[in-house]
């Protein structure tokens, strides 16, 4: 009497060990996923979203350090010691300095304009059209122009005491506001990266589990299912966003096609190993 085969037990990989094999495991689909079974769902889905937050974390922190660190720096060391000594006011809804007008703070041809023109002789709303964005400052109001074509006005008569304020009343309320600005900041690029990746990027992952549920199914892998195929991909997103993260600290750029490039290499392998291993059984 023959013996029935034992049903193969559920690999324990913890989300940690995880990673490690699906960058090392180059049968990753057959060993890993398929022997789960059930808990392939869950393990996935755990392994997706913990992941995506710490990368989330480690960009937000390098967004900081590489390009954030480096403009503050600039602006209070370099910029700040261009601007003279000034004085300015609100009083009865009226804004006046002692700058000379027009005054401008920043421009970058075709990109951003901020300046003060309180006599409205050379800048108004209108100079903002030149630009993508932008703010002008004059006697009666501030006219921002966001970089969605969007115009914002904020008139200073909603100030309901006057007000006054130099240079040095500038730079102390900077520095006395700076951890808090600082803090909101990282905050907002957080939330904006761990949304791109752990929510956004979900709809990418459908079609690619699409496409690859389309070849998987003609190369005949057993018991192959756009579930398995949109499993897969999750797991394996980490590879090419690492790679066209890497060609662009090395100056080249996202090349056309990269992501198709690296998923069709990790599935061939997978693909491959699986085919390979189910003809030795």
């Amino acid at each position: 009497m023959t013996k029935p085969t034992p049903e193969p037990s559920i690999p324990n990989v913890n989300v940690w060990a995880r990673m490690g094999h699906v960058w090392t495991n180059l049968n990753f689909i057959k060993t890993v996923l398929y022997p789960e079974k059930d808990k392939a769902v869950s393990r996935t889905w755990i392994f997706w979203f913990v992941w995506n937050t710490i990368l989330a974390v480690v960009l937000s922190v390098a967004v900081w350090f590489v390009f954030a660190q480096s403009g503050i720096k600039w602006i209070e060391n370099e910029w700040w010691s261009t601007v003279p000594d000034f004085q300015a006011q609100v009083e009865d809804g009226v804004f006046t300095t002692n700058l000379p007008q027009p005054y401008v703070l920043f421009e970058e041809a075709g990109e951003a304009l901020v300046v003060i023109d309180t006599d409205e002789t050379v800048y108004s709303e209108e100079s903002l059209r030149d630009y993508r964005g932008g703010l002008v400052v004059t006697a009666n109001e501030m006219i921002a122009r966001e970089e969605t074509g969007e115009y914002r006005t904020f008139n200073f008569s909603e100030f309901e005491e006057n007000l006054a304020f130099t240079k040095a009343d500038v730079a102390t309320f900077w520095y006395a506001s700076k951890p808090t600005f600082i803090g909101i900041a990282i905050a907002v690029v957080f939330v904006g990266l761990w949304f791109w990746l752990c929510v956004l990027r979900l709809i990418s992952a459908a079609w690619w589990a699409l496409v690859f549920w389309s070849i998987g199914a003609m190369a005949s892998i057993p018991n192959w299912t756009f579930g398995k195929s949109y499993l897969s991909v999750l797991n394996f997103y980490s590879i090419p966003l690492v790679f066209e993260a890497g060609l662009l600290l090395i100056g080249v750029g996202i090349l056309p096609f990269s992501t198709l490039l690296v998923f069709g290499l990790v599935f061939g392998v997978n693909f491959y190993n699986f085919k390979k291993e189910s003809l030795k059984v």
